[in-house]
């Protein structure tokens, strides 16, 4: 050996940096959990304060949906009521053609001359009057005899 005696030293290195950097980070991250939670809270005051829209709007659906149930009953019904009337309208034309037969039927009796038929005379009603009163009839006669005594 030479003599000289080596000293290892090591280097130096910076605790104090990492230390820093740690302790920063630990306190951005507790910060971010503290806006994180009051963010929260007044998401949560929203959501509260904005009920009142959400049950007007779910109510409002209802009454729609319920609305539209009415409607298709209502075209159901009237599209009922068109068949029934068509039905009806077919029956009113039947009658229509046999009144109008009927029409012509009393036309050709009118021109028929009916003063040449013979007159016929009907009797007129006369009211009877009633007979006087009726004599009560005389009771019968016996027509046998008894054996009693008396």
């Amino acid at each position: 050996m030479n003599g000289r005696t080596s000293k290892t030293t090591e280097p130096k290195r910076p605790y104090h940096i990492g230390v820093t950097i740690g302790i920063s980070a630990g306190m951005y991250a507790a910060s971010l959990a503290v806006v994180s939670g009051l963010q929260f809270e007044a998401d949560r005051d929203t959501i509260a304060d904005r009920q009142p829209v959400v049950d007007a709007i779910a109510m409002l659906s209802a009454h729609h949906e319920d609305l539209a149930d009415r409607l298709e009953a209502a075209r159901t019904s009237y599209t009922d009521a068109t068949g029934e009337f068509g039905s009806v309208a077919e029956e009113l034309k039947a009658v229509h053609e046999g009144l109008t037969a009927l029409a012509r039927d009393v036309a050709a009796l009118d021109r028929y001359q009916l003063a040449q038929l013979p007159s016929v005379t009907v009797p007129r009603f006369r009211p009877q009057t009633a007979p006087g009163p009726v004599a009560k009839p005389p009771p019968p006669q016996p027509h046998t005899q008894t054996g009693a005594s008396g």
